[in-house]
């Protein structure tokens, strides 16, 4: 079996969480939309094909995938690395949206005292928000400077997570489904640009409750299951490629075959 480059995406990681070891860039996910026949696990690490077969079956893709990645004369365990199976959740909740930044963020870098960034909020006109100084004593109060009480007020709230010179950032909406959105955008404004700092910009939309979108199965594991590259196995649609743009570490996307 050979595996179409329209099912892969090629993904930066970010810097790891506390607590969390290096990145292995040897590691390799798999998200899959089948379910495991025995008890169902939020991820699974493999280091060979035949724990894949056993927890979904020999004629499943996710072992037909995970058998093709493991059969190569240099593989991901030559390298030191493994292959982490993702299954989507068939009854998640519904979702609010997301946008994540870009590339990992070097919170001791943020010194202006004027920070402003403009969004828009579940479909509302442009607002530019005001944060002004940020304290930058540790990750918790640069989260707590970012969530001012207008940001609450507008329904949206600021996660940080990481260390100081790499940190994850992502703005998320408090309310849930299709309709959520956040849109940020890098404009003129009338102080410094909080999201060129951040490199936080684009569009993210919620999900209604059901079978969970690969953009939500991404962001639930990517701060606690290190990987560098991903295979689905289906073919992405040209929807779940633009949904995929707004989580922020993917890159070089394919184009559908």
């Amino acid at each position: 079996m050979s595996v179409s480059l329209s099912n892969v995406v090629r993904v930066s990681v970010l810097g790891p969480s506390k607590g969390l070891s290096r990145v292995n860039t040897s590691a390799l996910a798999v998200v899959t939309h089948e379910v495991p026949v025995g008890s169902v696990f939020e991820s699974k690490i493999y280091l060979n094909s035949i724990g894949v077969a056993k927890d979904f079956g020999a004629n499943s893709e996710t072992y037909k995938l995970a058998n093709t990645v493991f059969s190569q004369r240099s593989n991901v365990i030559t390298g030191g690395g493994y292959v982490v199976v993702i299954p989507r959740k068939q009854s998640a909740a519904a979702a609010p949206a997301v946008l994540v930044a870009k590339g990992p963020v070097d919170l001791n870098s943020l010194s202006a005292e004027d920070y402003v960034i403009r969004g828009w909020i579940d479909g509302s006109s442009a607002t530019d928000f005001t944060i002004g100084k940020i304290d930058r004593s540790d990750v918790e109060t640069v989260e707590d400077s970012l969530n001012t009480q207008e940001i609450k007020d507008a329904g949206i709230v600021f996660t940080v997570s990481g260390e100081m010179n790499s940190a994850t950032v992502k703005v998320s909406t408090i309310s849930t489904g299709a309709n959520s959105r956040v849109d940020i955008d890098p404009a003129q404004i009338d102080g410094s640009d909080l999201s060129g700092a951040l490199t936080l910009e684009g569009e993210g939309t919620g999900a209604d409750a059901g079978v969970e979108r690969i953009k939500e199965c991404l962001l639930r594991t990517m701060s606690s299951v290190p990987f560098v590259a991903v295979v689905y196995t289906s073919k992405l649609t040209s929807i779940e490629l633009l949904e995929l743009g707004s989580v922020g570490t993917l890159y070089n996307t394919t184009k559908l075959q």
